[in-house]
């Protein structure tokens, strides 16, 4: 009786395990990759499904600055601005990739950016309410000191590291953001 019950036993939890691990086409399970996105640098790139807010989902916008084009993602709403470029890694942002940040209202320097959950190092470049910059932040991964503005900012502009001096960028650099770029709450 004993060897026909665990016989018995053992087959349910098979069927339950098989069972278990069938998912409707529509749905996504466990870690890793999403779906595709193109990065400026042409490739197919792919981002973590630790994302809330996932780089095919977001709008993208050009911006020319010092004569270099980049394209960026808009991070125009709170829960967007709140994920940034957490879990991203060099595949999924190319060199001329970056994101802005659109606030609703001008944000005092104290309001600073930090590293949690982001693997890149980034240059965090705040930018006032005429669209110039006012000094550039390096942020290393997963730092959580707050990285401040030298004075109030409207605009945040993220890129992997080394991308403010590569494209020019200091105090006083103009960064002309689109008119359709605005933050909400």
């Amino acid at each position: 009786m004993c060897h026909e019950m665990r016989a018995l036993t053992l087959s349910l939890f098979a069927a339950l395990l098989l069972a278990g691990c069938q998912t409707k086409p529509d749905q996504q399970s466990g870690s890793g990759i999403s779906g595709p996105v193109t990065s400026t640098d042409g490739g197919q790139e792919t981002d973590s499904l630790n994302r809330t807010y996932h780089l095919k989902d977001l709008q993208r916008v050009p911006i020319t600055i010092n004569g270099h084009r980049i394209q960026v993602w808009v991070m125009d709403d709170e829960g967007k601005r709140q994920e940034g470029m957490m879990w991203l890694t060099a595949s999924d942002v190319g060199d001329n990739d970056g994101m802005i940040f659109a606030f609703p209202d001008i944000q005092p320097p104290s309001n600073g950016f930090w590293m949690k959950n982001t693997i890149l190092a980034l240059d965090i470049t705040f930018i006032s309410k005429d669209m110039k910059a006012i000094n550039t932040q390096i942020g290393q991964p997963y730092d959580l000191t707050n990285l401040s503005a030298s004075a109030p900012y409207q605009y945040v502009l993220e890129m992997k590291k080394g991308a403010a001096q590569r494209l020019g960028i200091k105090p006083g650099t103009v960064i002309p953001i689109p008119s359709s770029v605005k933050g909400h709450p």
